[in-house]
């Protein structure tokens, strides 16, 4: 048996494994675009993606952040309010003589001077059988200045402090000091223990249920 004769030209053979070269590299060149189109389609959505998340965690971390700061300013202002109730609790225990002192003192201007000065306590009534407490100290005191303007400073002053009540002027007369014109006057006040003891005894109740938590 025979095998067949190509009778084709050679040009016509050459031609068609050019076209046919042409077509494999049409296709793999084709093949190779899609492939790197869809790796680009691939990167861009995973960008996308990343960006997107990237957004989320600083909204989150701003949202974080604010709270953060909003906790700390709570904490600072509840430390600051608790170190005021601390300061307030120490001043209402029973005060002593060099605690009025020391009040007084810091609260003369300075042309005044104290002449007298005494404290004496008032015993509040008890229940039959119980012994009487202090219940408040009597302040009473005399001193000189150079006008009434400086023992109006000075009773201001009692009278805006935590520590006295019912301050009165009991005299403010003129008199010659030396070799000029002043005024002597009488100062009563009181130290209300009772209502110190109070906020004391409360201040303790809380410090206490406070370390237990």
């Amino acid at each position: 048996m025979s095998g067949g004769v190509d009778l084709m030209p050679a040009a016509c053979r050459a031609r068609l494994r050019s076209r046919n070269a042409s077509r494999r590299v049409a296709l793999l060149l084709g093949g190779t675009g899609a492939a790197a189109l869809s790796l680009s389609l691939t990167v861009h959505l995973v960008a996308a993606a990343r960006r997107v998340e990237l957004a989320r965690l600083q909204r989150e971390t701003k949202i974080h952040a604010d709270i953060a700061q909003r906790l700390e300013t709570v904490r600072k202002a509840s430390e600051e309010e608790l170190a005021s109730l601390r300061r307030y609790a120490r001043a209402a225990a029973p005060v002593s003589f060099s605690d009025v002192m020391s009040v007084i003192g810091g609260l003369m201007p300075e042309p005044v001077s104290l002449t007298t000065l005494s404290i004496s306590p008032r015993l509040d009534r008890a229940a039959r059988g119980a012994a009487r407490v202090v219940g408040a100290l009597n302040v009473e005191f005399a001193g000189v200045a150079p006008t009434d303007l400086e023992i109006a400073t000075l009773v201001a002053g009692m009278e805006s402090s935590e520590l006295f009540s019912r301050v009165t002027i009991e005299h403010a007369r003129a008199q010659t000091l030396g070799d000029r014109e002043g005024r002597v006057f009488g100062v009563t006040a009181e130290i209300d223990l009772n209502a110190r003891r109070l906020v004391a005894d409360a201040f303790a109740d809380f410090e206490k249920e406070g370390a237990k938590k």
